[in-house]
């Protein structure tokens, strides 16, 4: 990736994205910004990362290059049963609300473009003409549900963690926690200059 961190002494070789770093970063800060922009202006950089917290990832330089960040959660309980039952319908199939509550449940976890995948597999055109024969079960989503992509806590946690430097709320919490401490301190001063 372009905010990719070698730890090897010595030049290892740049990847590709990474070669282009520096000259895209100098292109996006000559981009106009605020009231001196323009209609001819408008350019929008989207970056999209998954792990944004890992070890290899410059996280200063990633949370600099971009004025607006976006984290667009995994979907809670209720949004992947809308999800499984829509995403099903596109193919023309259904299953009892029961099943989709279950495959709700296991998915937690996977996201929308996951579970979308996992349908799109198992609905392959073979099966959507064996569906009247031979309903949907909930056993033939697991499997092909396991091999898409999945956030473990430990993974989530992190980039929590990340979310909560990159939105600045760790910087503003520390501003607080300073303030009130200094604050703490000018009232037991105060306290102690009363007592004499």
């Amino acid at each position: 990736g372009f905010y990719h961190v070698v730890k090897k002494k010595g030049r290892a070789p740049a990847e590709a994205p990474s070669r282009i770093k520096k000259d895209l970063s100098a292109a996006i800060k000559q981009v106009k910004r605020g009231p001196e922009a323009t209609e001819q202006d408008r350019i929008l950089f989207i970056g999209c990362t998954s792990k944004p917290y890992l070890d290899t990832v410059d996280s200063k330089e990633l949370i600099a290059a971009f004025d607006e960040k976006v984290w667009v959660s995994y979907p809670e309980y209720g949004s992947r049963v809308v999800l499984w039952q829509k995403f099903m319908e596109m193919h023309g199939a259904s299953m009892s609300l029961a099943d989709v509550s279950t495959l709700a449940k296991v998915s937690e976890g996977y996201s929308a473009g996951s579970i979308k995948l996992t349908v799109d597999k198992v609905l392959s055109a073979k099966r959507i003409q064996q569906l009247k024969d031979e309903p949907l079960k909930v056993q033939e989503f697991i499997d092909p549900l396991s091999c898409t992509t999945y956030c473990w806590p430990e993974d989530f946690e992190e980039f929590q963690k990340f979310d909560f430097l990159a939105t600045g709320e760790k910087a503003m919490k520390e501003a607080r926690d300073r303030e009130a401490e200094r604050l703490e301190q000018e009232a037991a001063k105060g306290k102690a200059g009363k007592g004499r």
